[in-house]
């Protein structure tokens, strides 16, 4: 008599189940009580330690709104392994929730907050670049070439010095 073992695919699904509950904002309490089972039970599920019946993979589903085959990451709509990777990142799954219990207008000043910080971190990270690699420097001449006002020197200690 062989033990039936998990496997990696179950372990993927368990994952699977993990992510989209988290960004439902549904604890594994509320999962396991809507399928029947403990919270103990539903956390094995997610762990990949035991593997889920059909009829509570089915019942998760409908809970999760998503097909039993996107639990198997078949037939996956467009960009949804995509997302379902973005929300291994730590505290993407809680930006989620937060995101979607807020009012459509918070939800607007919410993405240009977070668009203005995406720019403000990419200037920075192109500056540091730039910094390392020398460049910086050498399209400064070069601006300066073409008319534009040198950039006021740093000291360390008082920042911009004033120009005289």
């Amino acid at each position: 008599m062989s033990t039936k073992r998990t496997t990696e695919l179950d372990r993927t699904i368990g994952t699977r189940i993990a992510l989209l509950r988290k960004a439902k904002g549904l604890s594994q309490t509320a999962v396991g009580n809507a399928i029947g089972v403990t919270f103990q039970q539903q956390q094995k599920y997610e762990n990949g330690a035991n593997r889920i019946p059909a009829s509570r993979m089915h019942a998760m589903a409908e809970l999760l709104e998503v097909s039993v085959s996107e639990l198997y990451g078949e037939h996956t709509s467009e960009g949804a392994s995509e997302v379902l990777g973005f929300l291994n990142i730590s505290g993407a799954a809680e930006v989620v929730q937060i995101y979607s219990s807020v009012s459509p207008e918070i939800r607007k000043g919410m993405l240009s907050a977070l668009r203005a910080i995406a720019s403000v971190a990419e200037i920075a990270k192109t500056a540091r670049a730039d910094a390392a690699s020398g460049s910086g420097a050498q399209r400064d001449e070069t601006a300066i070439a073409a008319g534009a006002q040198p950039p006021l020197p740093m000291s360390k200690e008082a920042g911009p010095q004033a120009r005289l």
